[in-house]
């Protein structure tokens, strides 16, 4: 997940957006709306990990603007507040299938940690499902393979996936019927067997 992070392009907002955005609102770099613009002295603007990303792959040469070429300091970049106010006010869908919230993207995150269509995993360990916030509670509780469960014996706690190995494996105080068909009973770690019985 990490790695594919930092392997990810800088680019602006790819949002689902109610309306057509305005072009002098994209950036040339990414041609998407911008996210965090600068301005630079030449009247030019861009994403600033767009801008930075650019300015890394100069390496030894000096820095120009990435439309018009000319010669950059980085006196000469600045965050462009304005922008990025016109940018924010713009009406995005929520990104999880199923919900039907639409809102400034400004408020994306506020609205997406208690949307119940977000994607969200399983917090059982080892459980790889991934399902919608609304769904949680009941899977990580009643149907999800991983829960912890107590075995009906000995009240050790196990996943509900590796349960029936452990009862029949491992399982100290379950009960074995002798295979000799005596109808004796006892529990695992006090059961010997010679060919005639059980032995106690």
């Amino acid at each position: 997940m990490a790695e594919a992070a930092r392997n990810q392009l800088p680019s602006g907002y790819d949002e689902d957006f109610v309306s057509t955005v305005e072009d002098d609102l994209h950036c040339s770099i990414c041609d998407l709306p911008f996210k965090e613009p600068l301005l630079t002295r030449c009247g030019h603007r861009f994403c600033k990990e767009c801008l930075e990303d650019y300015f890394r792959r100069q390496v030894g040469e000096p820095l120009t603007c990435p439309a018009d070429r000319q010669a950059l300091n980085h006196e000469d970049i600045f965050p462009d507040k304005a922008t990025e106010r016109k940018v924010l006010s713009l009406i995005i869908k929520c990104p999880s299938d199923g919900c039907e919230w639409t809102g400034e993207l400004r408020y994306k995150e506020t609205h997406l940690a208690p949307c119940p269509f977000r994607d969200v995993p399983c917090t059982n360990e080892n459980c790889p499902v991934i399902l919608k916030s609304k769904d949680l509670s009941e899977h990580v509780s009643v149907t999800c393979q991983w829960r912890i469960i107590l075995c009906e014996f000995c009240s050790e706690p196990h996943p509900k996936c590796q349960m029936e190995d452990h009862v029949r494996e491992k399982c100290k105080l379950r009960p074995l019927t002798c295979p000799y068909k005596c109808g004796a009973l006892n529990l695992r770690d006090k059961v010997r067997v010679t060919n005639l019985c059980f032995f106690f």
